[in-house]
C-alpha cells in the first residue's frame, strides 16, 4: 500500500496511526469477506430467525411495520424482497402515516393487526421506545421482533428500559456483543436477513451472496440516516453504492432519471440531496407507502417514482415559504433553538430543523401543527454543540406525549400547554462537555493549505479514496489563499438567481442558496475554505465553499 504525502496527512488528521497498516487497509480498502461482522454476536439474532422460521413453517400472518423515513422504508423493502425471494406470501407491509399516526408503533394499528389474526410483527427502524404498544401486542397474541437502532429509554438512574418484545435486535441495547454499535435501521433489518440465510439458505434454495443485491437499500439508508461512516458502516455504504450502480429496480432508476443523477457515477451526495429528499417527500406530503412501492422490483414502481417527484416539488415550495418567516438574528442568544409556527405542517418541520441547524450550528427543535391542534408534532437535529438529542428529551420526558430518535436526530409530540415549560427547560439545560469531545471538534476544523494551481484532477484522484464521506468521515477541507495576480469572477445562477458561482483563475467554486450578505462576505475574502467535488455533468472539478 503506497500512499502519497497528502493522503498520509489526511489520514493523520482523521486520527489514524500510520504505522497501523491493518487499520489503514480496512478503512481505505473495505473488503467484504474480511470486514463483514459476524451476526452471531448480535443479541437475540438466533432467537429472532428461529421465530421467523416457525412463522414460515406454520404459514403465520406476518406484518412488517416500518418507519416512514429514508431508513425505515428501504428497510421494509429489504424484508419484502427477502420474503418474496423465499416465496412466502402471507405477509404485508405497514408504514404509519406521518401526520395522522406519528412516529413509532401505535395501538390503533396494532388493534387492526389483532383483528386480522396477525401473529408476528417485525419492526424496522422503530419500536425500541414503544413499551406500551409492544406490551399490548404481546398480550394479544402478537409476537414482536424489534429491529431498531435508536436509543432505548433510560430511567432516572440511566438504566435502559426495554420493551417486553419477543426479541430485540438493536446493537445499542445492554448485553449486545457486536462490534458495530451504530448501524442504521435498514442495515439492522439486513443483518436479520443475512443471519436467516446463513442458517437456512440451502433449505430455501437461495444462492450464496444473494442478499448483497439488497445492499442498494442499505447504502441509501446508511448515508441518508447520518450514521457514522466508519468501520462496518463504511463497508456497507461503499458496497451499497456499488450495487446502486448496477441496480435494475425500475422505480429507483426512474427516481435517478427524474433527479438527473447518473446511475453509473452515483455517490453519497446524490443519495443525500437527490434520492433521500424524494423518498422522504412521500411521508411529508402524502402517503409514505408510495415511497415503498417506488422502490419495489416491478414496473408499477415507475408510476410511484413519478409521484415522488411531484411530492418533492411541493415539499420544496412549502419549505421555502416556511423559511421566509424565520428570524435568524434572535437565535444568537439561545443555547438550544426552539421554534415553530401554527402554519407549519409536520411534513416540513424536519426540513426546517435541518436548515436552521446547518445555518446556526446549534441543536434545533422545530414544531408544527397536525390534525390535533392541541398536540404539536416536532423534529430535532443536533448541532455542533455536543448535545445528544435523545438525552435532552429523556431528561424532560414528562413534558412529551411521545418521543424517539438517536444522538443526532429525533421526533417528538408535545401538548401546546407544555411548550413554554419546554422552552424554559432548554434554556436551563446543561451537560458536561468531555475533553475528548472538544479535541474531536477542533480536529474537524483542520484544513490543508493548497494553491489554486493545485486544484486539478490529480488532486481529486488523491482524495476520492477517502469516499464515501459523511458523519465522522467528513470531506477534506482545503484552504486557498488568493495571490495578487489571481483572477476572480462571480455570477449568480439558478431559476431565481439564488445560487452563487465564484471562479478563481477559471476554477469554478459554487455555493447554493446564498444571501446577499453571504455573497458580499465571500467576495471580500482573500482566502477560502473549500471541499472538492467532481461535476459529472460538466466533467470537471468544482470547489464547494465551506461556511
Amino acid at each position: 500500500m503506497i500512499l502519497t504525502p497528502l493522503q498520509n496527512k489526511i489520514l493523520e488528521q482523521k486520527g489514524f496511526d500510520l504505522e497501523n497498516k491493518a487499520e489503514l487497509e480496512k478503512f481505505l480498502f473495505p473488503n467484504w469477506d474480511r470486514d463483514l461482522l459476524d451476526t452471531k454476536k448480535i443479541k437475540d439474532i438466533d432467537k429472532s430467525i428461529k421465530r421467523i422460521k416457525k412463522a414460515i413453517d406454520e404459514n403465520e400472518k406476518i406484518i412488517i411495520y416500518a418507519d416512514y423515513d429514508c431508513d425505515g422504508i428501504p428497510g421494509a423493502v429489504i424484508l419484502n424482497d427477502f420474503f418474496e425471494k423465499i416465496n412466502y406470501k402471507n405477509f404485508s407491509v405497514y408504514i404509519p402515516h406521518r401526520h395522522n399516526e406519528g412516529y413509532g408503533l401505535n395501538k390503533n394499528a396494532i388493534q387492526k393487526f389483532i383483528e386480522a389474526e396477525v401473529s408476528l410483527l417485525i419492526t424496522v427502524d422503530v419500536g425500541i421506545t414503544n413499551l406500551e404498544e409492544i406490551k399490548f401486542a404481546e398480550e394479544n397474541g402478537i409476537n414482536v421482533i424489534v429491529t431498531d437502532h435508536h436509543l432505548p429509554i433510560l430511567d432516572d438512574k440511566a438504566k435502559q428500559i426495554l420493551p417486553k418484545a419477543f426479541s430485540i435486535i438493536n446493537t445499542k441495547q445492554i448485553g449486545d456483543k457486536s462490534e458495530e454499535k451504530f448501524l442504521c435501521g435498514a442495515s439492522t433489518a439486513w443483518k436479520l436477513v443475512n443471519a436467516f440465510l446463513n442458517k437456512y439458505r440451502k433449505e430455501f434454495g437461495i444462492g450464496e451472496g444473494w442478499e448483497k443485491w439488497l445492499l442498494d437499500m442499505v447504502g441509501i439508508a446508511t448515508i441518508a440516516d447520518l450514521v457514522p461512516l466508519k468501520n462496518e458502516n463504511r463497508l456497507l455504504a461503499k458496497y451499497g453504492l456499488a450495487v446502486l450502480k448496477k441496480t435494475r429496480r425500475p422505480g429507483l432508476l426512474r427516481i435517478l432519471s427524474n433527479a438527473k443523477v447518473n446511475q453509473k457515477k452515483i455517490n453519497e451526495d446524490d443519495i443525500a440531496f437527490a434520492l433521500a429528499p424524494r423518498i422522504n417527500a412521500a411521508s411529508r406530503m402524502a402517503e409514505p407507502i408510495h415511497a415503498f412501492y417506488a422502490l419495489l422490483q416491478n414496473e408499477e414502481a415507475v408510476n410511484y417514482a413519478n409521484e415522488l417527484e411531484k411530492y418533492n416539488s411541493a415539499r420544496k415550495q412549502e419549505s421555502k415559504d416556511a423559511e421566509t418567516i424565520i428570524d435568524y438574528e434572535k437565535f444568537s442568544e439561545e443555547k438550544i433553538i426552539l421554534i415553530g409556527d401554527e402554519k407549519w405542517t409536520p411534513g416540513i418541520i424536519g426540513l426546517v430543523a435541518s436548515r436552521v441547524c446547518e445555518t446556526v450550528k446549534k441543536t434545533t427543535f422545530v414544531w408544527g401543527v397536525g390534525e390535533d391542534e392541541n398536540i404539536l408534532k416536532g423534529s430535532v437535529r443536533a448541532g455542533e454543540d455536543g448535545y445528544n438529542v435523545v438525552e435532552i428529551m429523556t431528561s424532560c420526558q414528562y413534558l412529551f406525549e411521545n418521543f424517539g430518535g438517536h444522538e443526532m436526530a429525533g421526533g417528538f409530540a408535545i401538548h401546546k400547554n407544555n411548550l413554554g415549560k419546554f422552552q424554559e427547560f432548554l434554556r436551563e439545560y446543561k451537560i458536561e462537555r468531555k475533553e475528548n469531545q472538544e479535541i474531536e471538534e477542533k480536529k474537524n476544523l483542520e484544513f490543508i493549505d493548497i494553491e489554486i494551481k493545485d486544484v486539478n484532477r490529480k488532486l481529486f484522484d488523491q482524495i476520492k479514496i477517502f469516499a464515501p464521506f459523511g458523519m465522522q468521515n467528513e470531506k477534506i477541507i482545503f484552504k486557498i489563499k488568493l495571490k495578487e495576480n489571481d483572477f476572480v469572477q462571480s455570477k449568480r445562477f439558478g431559476k431565481n438567481l439564488e445560487h452563487l458561482e465564484i471562479s478563481i483563475n477559471g476554477i469554478r467554486g459554487i455555493e447554493f442558496f446564498v444571501s446577499e450578505e453571504r455573497e458580499n462576505k465571500l467576495l471580500a475574502q482573500k482566502e477560502f475554505l473549500i471541499n472538492l467535488e467532481w461535476d459529472n455533468f460538466r466533467g470537471d472539478i468544482v470547489m464547494r465553499f465551506v461556511k
